[in-house]
C-alpha cells in the first residue's frame, strides 16, 4: 500500500547517489528520503520525522523504532543517568580522578 504524507525534509545536506547495496524507498524530487537493504537489515531515512510538520511522524517513529528495529522503548534519561553512574564506578574503581570542566 503506498500511502503520501507531508514530511519535513532538510536539503541542507543530502543523498543523490546511492550505494549499489541500498535501494531507494522513498525520494523527493532528486533526493532520496528512505533507503533499504533488507539482506543486511539497514535501513535510513533523511527527513525529519520527529518535527510537528511532518504528518503521523510519531506513528512512523514508533513503527520504525518498535516494528523495524525491535527497540524495546525501555530507554528514559534517568536509566541513562543510572548506566552512566555504574560504568563510570566500574571503571574507576578505589582509584581516585580530577575531573576538569
Amino acid at each position: 500500500m503506498c500511502v503520501c504524507v507531508s514530511v519535513c525534509v532538510s536539503v541542507s545536506v543530502c543523498v543523490c547517489v546511492l550505494l549499489f547495496a541500498f535501494i531507494a524507498v522513498t525520494k523527493c524530487a532528486f533526493v532520496f528520503t528512505g533507503i533499504a537493504n533488507d539482506k543486511l537489515k539497514l535501513y535510513g531515512v533523511q527527513f525529519h520525522p520527529e518535527v510537528d510538520l511532518t504528518d503521523n511522524g510519531r506513528h512512523m517513529m514508533k513503527t520504525f523504532l518498535h516494528d523495524i528495529c525491535r527497540l524495546k522503548g525501555g530507554y528514559t534519561m534517568k536509566s541513562r543517568e543510572a548506566a552512566c553512574i555504574q560504568y563510570i564506578r566500574e571503571t574507576v574503581g578505589n582509584h581516585k580522578v580530577l575531573v576538569c570542566m
